[in-house]
C-alpha cells in the first residue's frame, strides 16, 4: 500500500541531473484506516531512479501537542531505529485510541536539501468488558463434547470476532527473534465471526498438569487489535476406549476444514499422549522360565506398538490430504493438525510423509501477496510456526527410514519395516525445500532494508533472514562464529550494476541430512549443513558462482555420530596397536578421552607413525595425555604443551598450535585435539602403505578387578581390570551439494587447515549452495568384468592355488585328526598274566616357577579298560602307527 507518492521534478536542486525521480513511502504491514497498537507498524522509503547515491533520513513520531512520546523513546521501539529511510515500530508499544504524526526527512548524503514527508495516523479501540465460558468443565479425551459461549464484549470501532485457542502442554513451540507471540493450536479458524463454538472434542490434557488443559480466547475489534481471556480450563482425562475413527466421522463433512481439523487435532493429541506414556512406563515382560526380563519378548511389543503408532498416524495424515486447503483460515486450522499429527516423525511411514509433503506444498502455495495482504508481520510469523514445525518433523522423519540403523526409541528395534525409496525421499525434501523458500519469501516480503535479521529455530534446522542493499553485506558474518559465512566485499562477488540493489539473504542451517539420495556420501556426513543463498526481492536467485576473494564459511561438526574406538589397558606399559587406512589428503583429526580414570591416576602415551608401525624407536609424534595436565607432544626433541583434556567447552577458541614442518605436518589445537596433513610428506610415506600406526599405552597403578554379575547364577567372579580409553577420528573434507548432479563434490572449496577444530569445519570457497564436512568417504568395490580379470589374473590364479593347496592340506589332516582317536589307553604286554602286580606312578604338576605348589586336596578317579585283543584275541604290544580298536572303559568303585 502506498501512503506517499512524489515526482520530485520540481526538486531537481537535490540531484543536479534534470531525470524525473520518485520518492514512494509504502505501507508494509498495519495498513488499515487505523493502526493495531498489537501489530508492528512497517513503512517502506522507496527513492526510484536514485542510482547510487546514498540517502540519509530521520524519522519522528509526535503526539497532538507535538511531542515525541514516552512510548517511543522506549529502547524496544523499533527494530530499525529512526535514522534509516525505513521505519520499524514494533507491537505493543503504541497506545490504543491515540494520534501520532510520522515525519520523515530524507535527501542524499551528498546533499544539504531535504524532503520532507508528513503524515498522521489513529490508533484503533480495543474490545472490552466481555465475558466467556465453557461447559462441561471436566470430561474425557474423543468422548466429552465441550462448547464455548461469550458475550457482552463491545468495541468502539465496532466489528468483532473471536478466535479460540487451547494449550495442552503438547503443541512444538518454535523460537523466533522477532515475535514474542505463543502460538497455539485454534479451534475455529473457519469461523470466528461467531462468538460461540458448539460440539467439539479434545485430546487428553497433561498427566503432569492434572489433565488441565487452558482454553484460551482472544476477541479482534475491527482492526484486528484484540483482548485476550484466559481465565478458562477444563480438565480432560485419557479414555480407556481404543480410538474408533468411524464412530467419531459420524455427522462430519469431510469437506469441511475446520471440522476435520479438529478431529484431526483431538485424535493426534490423544496419539502423542499415548505414545510418550508408551515409551517411558512400558514394564518389560518378565520370562516366566527364567523370572529374568524377557528383551526380546518387549522389542517384539514394540514393534507392534510402533505398528499401531504408524497407522494411527497414516489415518490422520490420509484425512488432511483429501482436506480442501484454499484460504488462510484452513492454513492455520491445516497447519495445527499436520503440526500435530507429525510430533514424533518416527511413526510416520514414507506413504505418509509424501502425504505430508504434498499437505505442506499446497500450504505453501497459498503464501502470496493476495492472501497476506491483510495479514500483519507479527500475526503471519504466528500463524505459519505449525507449517515450519511440520517441515521440520518431515525432515527428521526422512532421515530416520532413509538411514539404516535407526533405533526405535527406548528400544533396540530397528526401523525396517518399509524399505525407503531413494527416489521418493528425493522428491518429498524437494517439495520441503521448495515450501520452505515459499515461506522464506514471504517472510522477507514484511522486512526492510536496514531492520535486524529474523531468526528462528525449529527442531531440525534453524534459519537467518535479512534483507538489506547488496552492498551493505560487504565483509560481514551471517551466523555464529560455529556455522555461518564471511562474505568478502561485495564488489569481489557481484558486478557494479547490483551493488546498491536491495536483495534478500537466507541462511539455512540443518541438524539432520536432508540430501539423502545420494546414498554414497551422505552417511559419512559428520556436520550440520550450511546454505546460504542471496535474492532479489522477487525472490528470483542472484547465484555466486566465481568469486575472486574466498568465503569463508564455518560448519559445526557433530561429535556424537563418530563412532569411536575404544582403548582398553589392563597393565601398565603394556602396548595396544591401532592401525587406521586414510588416503594421502586426508585432513585427520584424533580426539582422545577417559572413560574410567576418574582419580585421574594415569597418562596415556601414544606413539604415531605413518605408513610403518609405531614404536618407542621409531615414531614420528609421541603424545603424553593426562586428563589432569592436558596433552604434551614431542617431534623431533620439541615439546608443545596444550590445554586440559577435560575441556569440553563447545565455544571455538583461538586454534594455538605449534605447527612442525619437517615430516609429519601436525598440529596440537587448544581443546588437545590433534591435527595430522600432507602425509605425502612424511617419514614413511615411500612405503606407499596408507595407513597410519597409532601405539598405546599408559603409565599409572593396576586398574581394580572388574566383578562380573551373572543374572541367572548370581555368581560375581572377577575378572582383570582396565582402563578405558577412547580416540575418536575423522578426515575432514569441505563439500557442497550439487543441484545439477545431485552429488556432493567439493571442487572450488578447500579445507582452512589454520582455523579448523574438532568442533568446527571451516572451508575456503569461491561459491555459495549447501555446505557439510565429512568422514572421507570409503573406497566403492567395483563391479567384476572380464577387463578386470585380465588386468589381475596373475593375483587370482595366485589366490586360486593357495585356496586348492589350502583343501588338500585340510583332508589330509582331518584324516590324520581321525586316527589320533584310537591311540587313546594303556596297551598290556602279550606276557602279562592275570596274577602280576603292576605299579603306576601319577604326577601332578602345578607349575614350574618357584613356589608354585598347592596345599589343595588332589583326587583321581580309577577306572578299569576293558581293551578287546582284535579278531585273533591278541593285540600289538609294541606299535608305532595306530591300534586295531580303540579302548573302552568303564568307570568302577573302588
Amino acid at each position: 500500500m502506498i501512503l506517499i507518492s512524489i515526482n520530485s521534478e520540481s526538486l531537481k536542486d537535490m540531484k543536479k541531473s534534470k531525470a524525473q525521480i520518485f520518492f514512494i513511502i509504502r505501507c508494509i504491514s498495519n495498513c488499515d484506516a487505523k493502526l493495531n497498537f498489537k501489530e508492528r507498524t512497517i513503512y517502506s522509503y522507496t527513492c526510484e531512479d536514485c542510482g547510487s547515491q546514498k540517502l540519509s533520513a530521520e524519522w519522528k513520531i509526535t503526539d497532538d501537542a507535538g511531542n515525541v512520546p514516552l512510548e517511543v523513546m522506549s529502547q524496544n521501539a523499533s527494530t530499525t531505529g529512526f535514522l534509516t529511510p525505513n521505519l520499524v515500530i514494533n507491537k505493543n508499544i503504541l497506545l490504543k485510541t491515540k494520534n501520532y504524526t510520522f515525519t520523515l526527512v530524507v535527501g542524499f548524503t551528498d546533499s544539504l536539501k531535504r524532503v520532507t514527508f508528513e503524515f498522521t495516523k489513529t490508533t484503533c479501540s480495543q474490545p472490552s468488558s466481555g465475558v466467556c465460558y465453557i461447559n462441561p468443565t471436566d470430561g474425557y479425551a474423543l468422548e466429552t463434547y465441550f462448547k464455548i459461549v461469550c458475550y457482552d464484549w463491545e468495541d468502539l470501532d465496532g466489528f468483532l470476532s473471536y478466535k479460540f485457542f487451547y494449550d495442552n502442554n503438547q503443541s512444538q513451540q518454535m523460537k523466533l527473534s522477532s515475535t514474542s507471540t505463543v502460538d497455539y493450536p485454534m479451534l475455529n479458524a473457519a469461523t470466528t465471526d461467531q462468538p460461540s463454538l458448539i460440539d467439539f472434542v479434545m485430546g487428553p490434557g497433561d498427566e503432569k498438569n492434572d489433565y488441565k488443559i487452558s482454553i484460551i480466547i482472544k476477541i479482534y475489534g475491527k482492526y484486528n487489535a484484540y483482548t485476550e481471556y484466559n481465565k478458562l480450563f477444563i480438565k480432560v482425562r485419557p479414555s480407556n476406549k481404543l480410538i474408533n475413527m468411524t464412530d467419531l466421522l459420524i455427522g462430519i463433512n469431510l469437506n469441511d476444514t475446520q471440522s476435520v481439523a479438529n478431529i484431526v487435532q483431538a485424535v493426534s493429541s490423544t496419539t502423542n499422549k499415548n505414545a510418550a506414556s508408551y515409551y517411558n512406563n512400558t514394564p518389560t515382560p518378565i520370562n516366566k522360565f527364567t523370572n529374568m526380563e524377557d528383551t526380546d519378548a518387549k522389542n517384539l511389543e514394540k514393534e507392534q506398538e510402533l505398528h499401531l503408532l504408524q497407522n494411527a498416524r497414516t489415518e490422520m495424515i490420509d484425512l488432511l490430504s483429501n482436506t480442501p486447503v484454499s484460504d488462510m483460515s484452513s492454513f492455520k486450522s491445516i497447519g495445527d493438525a499436520l503440526a500435530l499429527s507429525s510430533q514424533n516423525p518416527v511413526e510416520l511411514v514414507p506413504q505418509s510423509q509424501n502425504q505430508a509433503a504434498n499437505i505442506v506444498m499446497k500450504l505453501a502455495d497459498l503464501l502470496t501477496k493476495e492472501n497476506l495482504k491483510v495479514v500483519g508481520a507479527d500475526s503471519f510469523e504466528t500463524m505459519t510456526q505449525p507449517f515450519v514445525n511440520s517441515i521440520s518433523n518431515l525432515f527428521e522423519a526422512n532421515f530416520d527410514y532413509i538411514t539404516p540403523g535407526v533405533v526405535f526409541p527406548t528400544s533396540q528395534t530397528i526401523i525396517s519395516t518399509i524399505k525407503p525409496n531413494v527416489e521418493d525421499s528425493k522428491n518429498m525434501v524437494s517439495k520441503l525445500f521448495k515450501s520452505m523458500e515459499n515461506y522464506f519469501i514471504a517472510a522477507q516480503s514484511y522486512k526492510v532494508p536496514g531492520e535486524n535479521q529474523t531468526a528462528g529455530e525449529t527442531k531440525q534446522f534453524s534459519f537467518m533472514l535479512k534483507k538489506d542493499f547488496l552492498n551493505g553485506f560487504s565483509n560481514s558474518s551471517i551466523g555464529s562464529s560455529d556455522g555461518g559465512f564471511i562474505l568478502p566485499d561485495s564488489k569481489d562477488m557481484f558486478n557494479e550494476s547490483v551493488q546498491n540493489s536491495p536483495v534478500l539473504i537466507n541462511n539455512v542451517r540443518m541438524k539432520v541430512m536432508a540430501y539423502t539420495w545420494d546414498t554414497n556420501r551422505s552417511q559419512n556426513i559428520l556436520s550440520e549443513s550450511q546454505s546460504l543463498s542471496i535474492s532479489d526481492v522477487n525472490g528470483r536467485p542472484i547465484k555466486v558462482s566465481n568469486s575472486s576473494q574466498p568465503i569463508n564459511i564455518a560448519i559445526k561438526n557433530l561429535p556424537e555420530k563418530m563412532t569411536g574406538k575404544n582403548i582398553s589397558l589392563s597393565m601398565p606399559n603394556d602396548v595396544y596397536q591401532v592401525k587406521l587406512p586414510i588416503a594421502l589428503d586426508c585432513n585427520l583429526l584424533l580426539k582422545f578421552l577417559f572413560r574410567n580414570d576418574e582419580n585421574n591416576l594415569t597418562n596415556l602415551i601414544v606413539y604415531i607413525q605413518y605408513g610403518k608401525v609405531a614404536s618407542k624407536l621409531d615414531y614420528d609424534i609421541v603424545l603424553n595425555i593426562s586428563a589432569r595436565q592436558g596433552v604434551i607432544m614431542t617431534k623431533n626433541n620439541l615439546t608443545v604443551f596444550n590445554s586440559n583434556i577435560t575441556n569440553t567447552s563447545s565455544n571455538v577458541e583461538s586454534n594455538f598450535s605449534s605447527v612442525l614442518l619437517r615430516n609429519q605436518d601436525v598440529r596440537l589445537l587448544s581443546d588437545g585435539t590433534l591435527m595430522l596433513w600432507n602425509f605425502l610428506n612424511s617419514t614413511y610415506s615411500f612405503r606407499n602403505k596408507s595407513e597410519l600406526h597409532l601405539s598405546f599405552s599408559y603409565v599409572g597403578p593396576i586398574p581394580n578387578k572388574k566383578v562380573d554379575v551373572n543374572p541367572y547364577t548370581f555368581d560375581e567372579p572377577e575378572s582383570i581390570g582396565t582402563f578405558d580409553y577412547e580416540m575418536k577420528s575423522f578426515c575432514a573434507e569441505c563439500n557442497y551439494w550439487n543441484e545439477d548432479v545431485n552429488k556432493w563434490m567439493s571442487d572450488g572449496c578447500q579445507y582452512d587447515v589454520e582455523t579448523s577444530s574438532f568442533l568446527v569445519t571451516k572451508c575456503k570457497c569461491n561459491h555459495l549452495t549447501a555446505f557439510g564436512g565429512f568422514f572421507v568417504a570409503p573406497n566403492t568395490i567395483p563391479t567384476p568384468t572380464f577387463a578386470m580379470f585380465k588386468a589381475g589374473y596373475v593375483l587370482f590364479v595366485t589366490v586360486a592355488v593357495i585356496i586348492l593347496l589350502w583343501i588338500i592340506g585340510l583332508i589330509f589332516t582331518r584324516k590324520m585328526d581321525k586316527k589320533d582317536v584310537s591311540k587313546i589307553g594303556v596297551c598290556p604286554l602279550l606276557d602279562n598274566q592275570a596274577e602280576d602286580n603292576y605299579l603306576y606312578q601319577i604326577i601332578v604338576n602345578t607349575g614350574s616357577r618357584r613356589n608354585a605348589g598347592t596345599k589343595s586336596n588332589i583326587f583321581f578317579t580309577v577306572v578299569v579298560c576293558q581293551c578287546p585283543f582284535g579278531d585273533n584275541g591278541f593285540l600289538q604290544a609294541l606299535q608305532t602307527q595306530s591300534v586295531d580298536e580303540p579302548a573302552t572303559c568303564t568307570i568302577i568303585s573302588l
